[in-house]
C-alpha cells in the first residue's frame, strides 16, 4: 500500500520542536550506529557503540562534502534533532561514485539483533544510475557468500524490477547471496539529482503488511512523507545473524557503488514508528513561526493563571 501522509500541521511541528532537545532513550538503546560524516568526526558512530567506519579498499576515501545552498544536498536538513548537520559523504571523481571506496565497519557484536528486526534510514542524492548493477545506499553481506546478508538499494538501469526503483533484500539463510533471496519492491523510482530521506523498518516475523514499512520524501520537491506497506513470504519471519560488515556506498565484494551524495546514516536494531524517525525530528522551517506562536500563548495562558 502506497500512500502520501500529511499530518496536522501544528501538532507534528509542536512534536518535532519538543524532539528537538534529542531522541527518546528507547531510540537512542535500539541505535546500533549512526554517521553523520561531520567536520572532525567523518568516519566517527556518534551511535552508543563506537562503531567507526574504515575505507579499506586502495581507491581512497569519499570526500567530506560540505552542504551547498544549491545542488546536490541542499535540501538536507541542516539540523536533526538539535544536532547540526553541516557535511555529507560524497564519492570521488565527476560521477561521484563511490565504487570501491564504500564504507565499512565491523558491527558483528550487534548483528544477532537483527534476526527479528531492523531499521535503517539515510539522506541521499543520486546523481548517475548504472545500467547494469544496483546502488548500495547501505547493507550487509550483500552478494557475498556463505553468510546472511541484507540490502537497501536502487536499482540497475536494465533490472526485472525497473530502472532506479527503491527497494530491499535479504538472504534469510546464508549461501550464495540469491539463495533464500527475498527482494521487497517499492515501485518508487529514485530520480536523479535530487534530494531524499529514505527509511526501511522491518518485523521479519511480521508478514501482514505492516510487516515492511519504507518512508520516502523527495526533499527537493517539497513533498509530503510517502508511506509504503508491504507484506512478505510467511516463509521468510526470520533473518540468520551475519559476521560480515555493514556497507554504506557499496557491496561487501566492492561493487555496486553508489553515485553521489549519503548522509545520516542510522542502523536501528527494532521497527522504529514513524514518530521515531530522523526526519519526523525536524520540523519545516515555515512551522517555526506558528510553534512559537503557540508556545507564547500557552506561556501566556500559564502567567494568567498563576496570577
Amino acid at each position: 500500500m502506497n500512500t502520501q501522509y500529511t499530518p496536522h500541521r501544528i501538532t507534528r511541528h509542536a512534536a518535532a520542536l519538543v524532539c528537538a532537545v534529542g531522541l527518546t532513550s528507547a531510540v537512542q538503546a535500539a541505535t546500533v550506529g549512526h554517521w553523520s560524516f561531520e567536520p572532525g568526526a567523518f568516519l566517527a558512530d556518534s551511535g552508543p557503540n563506537g562503531f567507526t567506519l574504515t575505507t579499506p579498499n586502495t581507491n581512497g576515501s569519499p570526500d567530506q562534502y560540505t552542504l551547498p545552498a544549491t545542488g546536490p544536498g541542499s535540501a538536507f536538513p541542516r539540523s536533526i534533532g538539535g544536532t547540526s548537520n553541516t557535511a555529507a559523504a560524497t564519492g570521488l571523481t565527476t560521477s561521484q561514485t563511490f565504487y570501491q571506496r564504500e564504507f565499512r565497519t565491523d558491527i558483528s557484536s550487534a548483528s544477532a539483533n537483527f534476526a527479528n528486526e531492523l531499521s535503517i534510514e539515510a539522506f541521499v542524492n543520486l546523481t548517475n544510475s548504472s545500467s547494469s548493477s544496483s546502488s548500495v545506499i547501505a547493507g550487509q553481506g550483500i552478494a557475498a557468500s556463505n553468510d546472511a546478508s541484507w540490502g537497501l538499494v536502487v536499482t540497475s538501469g536494465n533490472s526485472g524490477l525497473g530502472a532506479r526503483n527503491l527497494a530491499f533484500q535479504f538472504n534469510r539463510d546464508g549461501g550464495t547471496w540469491g539463495t533464500s533471496l527475498l527482494t521487497l519492491d517499492t515501485n518508487y523510482v529514485i530520480e536523479l539529482n535530487t534530494d531524499y530521506y529514505i527509511g526501511m523498518t522491518a518485523d521479519f516475523s511480521d508478514t501482514s503488511s505492516a510487516g515492511f514499512t519504507f518512508y520516502i520524501q523527495n526533499l527537493t520537491a517539497g513533498t509530503d512523507l510517502t508511506v509504503i506497506n508491504l507484506a512478505h513470504s510467511s516463509s521468510f519471519t526470520s533473518m540468520s545473524v551475519s559476521a560480515l560488515p555493514l556497507t554504506i556506498g557499496g557491496s561487501d565484494a566492492a561493487n555496486l557503488p553508489w553515485f553521489g551524495v549519503i548522509d545520516e546514516v542510522r542502523l536501528s536494531d527494532v521497527k522504529l514508528t514513524q514518530g521515531d524517525l530522523m526526519i519526523s525530528q525536524i520540523p519545516e522551517p515555515s512551522a517555526f513561526a506558528a510553534i512559537a506562536g503557540v508556545l507564547t500563548l500557552g506561556l501566556a495562558c500559564t502567567r494568567r493563571r498563576r496570577r
